[in-house]
């Protein structure tokens, strides 16, 4: 999703959720690209077989191609209720850091102290 449609999204959301008294869940969170989790610590691992930690050693030893380092991004989601939305945004994007914080300013006077 594009950062102008995450924000267009989030301020339906927030309209919505004053009227039906919804609560919406904002999370952000360090992404690097990765689709899938960290892999395990060695000590973490279940114990392999002979022959699958022969063959985990070789695929090892093969020298490894590290990609260049990238620009940090940040994964912003939202939920209320069934409806999800998400977004990465880049360190350099200071338009949309601005715009986002502007929006949460001006919806969260609203809140209810728990």
């Amino acid at each position: 999703m594009l950062p102008n449609q995450f924000l267009f999204e989030l301020s339906k959301m927030f309209e919505s959720g004053r009227q039906t008294n919804k609560t919406i869940r904002i999370t952000l969170k360090r992404y690097d690209g990765r689709t899938t989790r960290n892999p395990r610590k060695p000590q973490d691992k279940p114990r392999m077989k002979p022959k699958q930690q022969q063959k985990k050693q070789q695929q090892q030893q093969q020298p490894e191609q590290k990609s260049p380092p990238s620009e940090s991004k940040c994964l912003i989601r939202a939920s209320s209720g069934s409806k999800k939305i998400r977004v990465e945004v880049g360190q350099k994007d200071v338009q949309f850091q601005q715009s986002y914080s502007n929006l949460i300013k001006g919806n969260i006077v609203g809140l209810k102290k728990k």
